[in-house]
């Protein structure tokens, strides 16, 4: 089966280049429309649309797509009893989920702190020269949610001296979203958005990072999609590169001047998207860095904070700890987002010992959870 399907990818690549979305993103829409059609039980409807995601996620791995996002109101096939950790095993992906996890029930969080932890060890143990692969299931997620909890970590990160007022621009609100910075263990951002049903919206679905994405709206039912329809999106989505550069090209000329650094993703040792709420909950001061210092021995207030870095360097010592911002803007960007990512893991394991799992995640696993030291 897989042949003709191969030979027919071959024509459809030629004379189009090899390129393809580095990040696409998939509105799963049509799964009780389906079963209604096909006379089945509504249960029936949304597993054809798991075994269908199953199927899509593996199609965009197979033509080079490393970043996949989706949006599901359920995370029920992906817990223990149906086998968690084989798409993983399939895809050879990490899998993050994203959003408000305060508002699952418990067992709902313990599946998703389960699948977060048991994809990233067998993703961290791919051959090398294996491209990074991950998948973002976004569950009890909207863009609005997700904006608000990035706006408070840097409003954490400003309040615990961290950052500087001018270190905030849209870099580091990329970086402190729920699906991270690119080089600092997160996704890119959004080329190109799929949904199906002919539905025409994105429901407030990574409406920040599918700015400079290209839309496109199938009229076929999710659990009804085809490779010949993700092959034909991939297509018009290589026609569209030259307006969607054209686009970003003039966005970039509009974005204010010497806010926020433009290093961000390029030089950070680590970080990445803030699973849950949960994440946010396990360190108020938004990572490593903060705590005694929030508002006294080096001012009241951030205000002045850039003079107070630029005289602090003469007082800086490896032997005494300092609560002034690091003189360097790229620094205190890559211990903020890894005071992100230690967040995100106290949660998930905070979340395995409260299900009174943790014990049997202990060994080398557990060293995979460890934010690197720089």
């Amino acid at each position: 089966m897989w042949l003709p399907v191969r030979r027919l990818l071959e024509l459809l690549m030629a004379g189009a280049g090899s390129e393809v979305p580095g990040h696409v993103a998939f509105i799963m829409d049509g799964n009780r429309r389906y079963a209604d059609e096909a006379g089945v039980e509504l249960l029936e409807g949304h597993t054809s649309g798991y075994s269908k995601m199953v199927d899509v996620i593996k199609w965009c791995f197979e033509l080079g797509i490393c970043h996949v996002s989706v949006y599901a109101f359920s995370i029920d096939n992906f817990r223990r009893d149906t086998g968690e950790d084989e798409a993983a095993r399939e895809w050879g992906a990490e899998l993050r989920v994203l959003g408000d996890l305060s508002l699952a029930p418990p067992g709902v969080q313990a599946a998703a702190a389960r699948l977060m932890r048991s994809s990233a060890r067998l993703a961290a143990s791919a051959p090398p020269g294996v491209p990074r692969r991950v998948v973002n299931v976004c569950f009890s997620y909207t863009s609005t949610e997700e904006l608000g909890a990035a706006l408070a970590r840097l409003r954490r990160g400003l309040a615990g001296w961290q950052l500087l007022p001018g270190d905030v621009g849209w870099p580091l609100v990329q970086s402190a979203l729920h699906t991270g910075a690119p080089r600092a263990g997160g996704s890119p951002p959004v080329d190109l958005v799929i949904r199906t049903s002919g539905e025409e919206r994105l429901s407030d679905f990574l409406l920040w990072q599918s700015g400079g994405a290209l839309l496109q709206w199938l009229p076929v039912l999710w659990p009804r999609l085809s490779f010949l329809d993700l092959l034909r999106a991939v297509r018009a989505w290589r026609a569209a590169r030259p307006a969607l550069a054209a686009l970003a090209a003039t966005a970039a000329e509009r974005e204010p001047r010497g806010r926020g650094g433009s290093g961000v993703g390029g030089g950070a040792a680590a970080g990445g998207g803030d699973e849950g709420r949960g994440g946010d909950a396990a360190g108020a001061g938004g990572g490593g860095g903060s705590g005694a210092c929030g508002g006294g021995p080096c001012g009241g207030s951030p205000k002045g904070t850039e003079r107070a870095a630029s005289a602090a360097l003469s007082a800086i010592s490896e032997d005494e700890p300092s609560c002034a911002p690091h003189p360097s803007q790229q620094l205190r960007f890559n211990d903020f987002l890894r005071g992100l990512e230690a967040q995100r893991q106290d949660w998930i394991r905070q979340t395995l010992e409260a299900a009174g799992e943790w014990e049997e995640w202990e060994g080398p696993q557990r060293s995979h959870l460890v934010a690197p030291a720089s």
